[in-house]
């Protein structure tokens, strides 16, 4: 899955909070083949989005936007988005849909997030939700828990990879620089991060501006559901819509099958 950072119809604004603060990183790797290094490229890059006194002297920002959609006379979809980090442990995520058709409103408020190494997850709504499908004992809620604060941390280092150019305490990863390529006509350079995990991310970088293009992600996050078939993940899929609640609401995972 890659992600291209181009514009879209987000109406987004972003504020800073500058203090005292520095990222952490792992000591970055260069490639054999080119003798290039992860720290140059990486370097470059925070030389292009203000330099390592700005960017370590960046302790919090938050980011917000919307987004309004009416495919049809009588129904309207808006969508807002309020992501709030503090450096290096604390991210927080706040997503509001609200559906409108004719009289009927639905109202729903996302919280999810994560601050050190506990779990934000909440839902606010003006209609009752579906329950939790999983089954409910202490060892299965905090193995579930443990599994989102970690894909929380996957999305905040990915993000803080893309506006700053390293990686945070919260979730460190270690920097191979990977190669240069052509893509539309633009030399791009490839610097990989891996964290201790095995989760791997790709960052591509304009070799012209040294500023971030797209970044990508290798392999099944930490969120996943595992089964030894692709008909019994399909049987579970279907089992859930047969459901009398319907398809609960729950975090996108991708699924990885042994076939």
């Amino acid at each position: 899955m890659q992600i291209a950072l181009t514009r879209t119809f987000l109406v987004a604004s972003i504020g800073l909070t500058v203090f005292a603060g520095r990222a952490v990183t792992m000591a970055p790797q260069s490639s054999p083949a080119t003798g290039r290094e992860a720290a140059s490229v990486l370097a470059e890059m925070r030389t292009a989005l203000g330099g390592d006194q700005l960017l370590d002297g960046i302790k919090a920002f938050t980011v917000s936007g919307h987004v309004k959609q009416q495919p049809m006379s009588q129904l309207t979809f808006t969508t807002s988005l309020d992501l709030s980090v503090l450096l290096p442990d604390f991210l927080l995520d706040v997503r509001h849909d609200n559906r409108a058709a004719g009289p009927r409103t639905v109202d729903v408020t996302y919280y999810k997030g994560f601050r050190g190494d506990v779990l934000i997850r909440k839902t606010d709504s003006n209609i009752p939700l579906p329950p939790d499908p999983w089954p409910q004992t202490p060892a299965i809620i905090s193995a579930r828990e443990r599994e989102m604060t970690v894909l929380n941390k996957q999305r905040f280092a990915r993000l803080g990879l893309i506006l700053f150019g390293t990686s945070f305490s919260s979730y460190p990863l270690q920097f191979t620089y990977i190669g240069a390529e052509q893509r539309d006509g633009r030399a791009i350079e490839i610097i990989e991060g891996v964290a201790a995990d095995g989760y791997h991310m790709r960052l591509s970088i304009d070799a012209a501006t040294h500023l971030p293009s797209a970044i990508g992600v290798l392999g099944a996050s930490s969120c996943q559901r595992r089964h030894s078939s692709r008909s019994e993940a399909a049987a579970w899929f279907r089992q859930r819509l047969a459901s009398p609640r319907g398809m609960p609401i729950f975090q996108t995972c991708r699924w990885r099958t042994s076939n």
